[in-house]
C-alpha cells in the first residue's frame, strides 16, 4: 500500500504552533484535562481510579451506551464501536467495505483521508463535485449516476469539511436509496454533528444499522478534546464484529483515559456545546461581515462545524495566498490546494471573538492590497 502524503498535515506542521493567529485548524480551542474535569464535575482525584488495562475492543459500555444515547432508539451500544480518532474508523472501512466491490465514491474537495485511502487500496475513485454554485450540496443526479454494481462505498459529510455545509435530507434518501439497489454501503461522515450554527443539536444521522448506512463521528473537535483520540463507527452488529477483529491489529483498544475522559464528556455534553455554539455564531456572523466588505471574497455560509471554505477571486494561487498571508499578518488559514481546490482558503471560526476579530481586520486588509481580474 502506498499513500500520498498528507498535504493539510505539512501545512499544520509548519504553522499552527508559529503564527500569532492561527485559523488554519478544524477544532474548538484545546482544553486542559482540568476543565473538562471541572465541566463534568469530577475532581482530578477521579482519574487516579483508572485502571490502566485492556478494555473491549469496542470500548467499555458505558461509553458506548453514551455515545448511542445521542443518536436515537434505533441505534444501541451493540451498533457501536470506538476508535482511536475517525481516521483508524475510516481506514478500517475502507478495507473492509472495499475488498470485494472496488469503486468507490466520494465528494470533492474533501477531507483527504476519505480519498487517498481508498485510492491508495486500489479502488476506482469516482468523484462527485462540490461547489459555491451548488452550495456545496452534491447533485444527487451526478452522484447516483455514478452508482452501480461494482460500487463499494458512497461518502458523504455532513457537515462538510471544508465548506460547513449540512447535506440536504432528500439530497441524501435519494443517495442512499439507489446505493441500497446496487448493494453498496453510504458512509456518512459526521464529525461535526454536534455544531450546527441554526436549530438543536445533535443533528439528526443519517445512520441506519438495520439498511445501508455506516455512519462515523466524533467528539474530539466539537469538544476541544483532539488528544483525547477518540472516534466511532456505528454500523451492523456483524460488520462492527469484523471491524474488530481488523481493528485487533491496529491500536486494538482506546486508552482507558481516553475512554473515561470521553464518557464522562458525553455524559455532560451541554457544558461544551452551548459555550461552543455562543461563540461559533458569533463568528460566523463576522466571518459574513468581512467577506461582504472584502472585494474579491465571496462566501457560501457555513451551517454546522467549525470550518468555512471562503472562495477568492485575486491573481494568485491558494498556496501563494497563504504564504504571503503568513509573512505579511502573522496569520494562518489552510490554502484551498489542501484539498485540492483553488481559489479558495479554508478558516476555522471557531476561535476567541476577540482574537477571531482581529484576525478578520488583518485577512480584510491583506486583502485589499491584492490584484483582481
Amino acid at each position: 500500500m502506498k499513500i500520498r502524503r498528507f498535504l493539510m498535515e505539512d501545512w499544520l506542521a509548519s504553522y499552527k504552533d508559529t503564527c500569532r493567529y492561527n485559523l488554519g485548524e478544524s477544532g474548538m480551542p484545546d482544553i486542559t484535562v482540568g476543565e473538562l474535569l471541572a465541566r463534568c464535575g469530577k475532581s482530578p482525584e477521579s482519574l487516579s481510579e483508572i485502571v490502566l488495562k485492556d478494555h473491549d475492543t469496542r470500548g467499555t459500555e458505558s461509553l458506548r451506551n453514551v455515545i448511542a444515547a445521542t443518536y436515537g432508539k434505533h441505534i444501541g451500544a451493540e451498533h457501536i464501536t470506538v476508535t482511536t480518532g475517525t481516521s483508524e474508523a475510516l481506514f478500517i472501512l475502507f478495507n473492509l467495505l472495499l475488498e470485494k466491490r472496488k469503486s468507490v465514491i466520494v465528494p470533492e474537495p474533501a477531507f483527504q483521508a476519505l480519498v487517498d485511502v481508498p485510492a491508495a487500496l486500489g479502488a476506482e475513485k469516482r468523484t462527485y463535485h462540490l461547489t459555491d454554485s451548488n452550495g456545496f450540496n452534491p447533485d444527487p443526479d451526478e452522484v447516483c449516476s455514478l452508482i452501480d454494481d461494482n460500487t463499494g462505498m458512497v461518502v458523504l459529510n455532513t457537515p462538510h469539511n471544508p465548506s460547513g455545509r449540512i447535506l440536504f435530507h432528500d439530497s441524501a434518501q435519494a443517495i442512499i436509496q439507489k446505493a441500497a439497489f446496487h448493494g453498496a454501503y453510504v458512509l456518512s461522515d459526521e464529525h461535526y454533528r454536534y455544531l450546527p450554527l441554526n436549530g438543536s443539536w445533535p443533528l439528526e444521522t443519517f445512520a441506519a444499522p438495520s439498511e445501508n448506512v455506516i455512519a462515523t463521528g466524533s467528539i474530539t473537535k466539537c469538544f476541544g478534546v483532539i488528544g483525547l483520540r477518540m472516534g466511532w463507527i456505528v454500523a451492523p452488529e456483524k460488520l462492527i464484529r469484523e471491524i474488530c477483529d481488523f481493528r485487533d491489529y491496529l491500536t486494538h483498544t482506546l486508552s482507558p483515559v481516553s475512554d473515561y475522559l470521553a464518557a464522562i464528556a458525553l455524559e455532560n455534553a451541554r457544558s461544551f456545546i452551548e459555550p461552543a455554539l455562543k461563540v461559533l455564531r458569533q463568528n460566523a456572523k463576522s466571518l459574513v461581515d468581512m467577506v461582504k466588505s472584502t472585494p474579491g471574497l465571496s462566501l457560501v455560509r457555513p451551517e454546522g462545524g467549525i470550518v468555512a471554505f471562503p472562495r477568492f477571486e485575486y491573481k494568485i494561487s491558494s498556496a501563494e495566498f497563504t504564504l504571503r498571508l503568513i509573512k505579511e499578518c502573522d496569520t494562518f488559514v489552510l490554502p484551498g490546494s489542501s484539498f485540492e481546490t483553488e481559489q479558495h482558503f479554508r478558516i476555522n471560526f471557531g476561535q476567541n471573538p476577540e482574537l477571531f476579530d482581529t484576525a478578520l481586520d488583518r485577512i480584510h486588509t491583506y486583502c485589499s492590497t491584492l490584484e483582481l481580474p
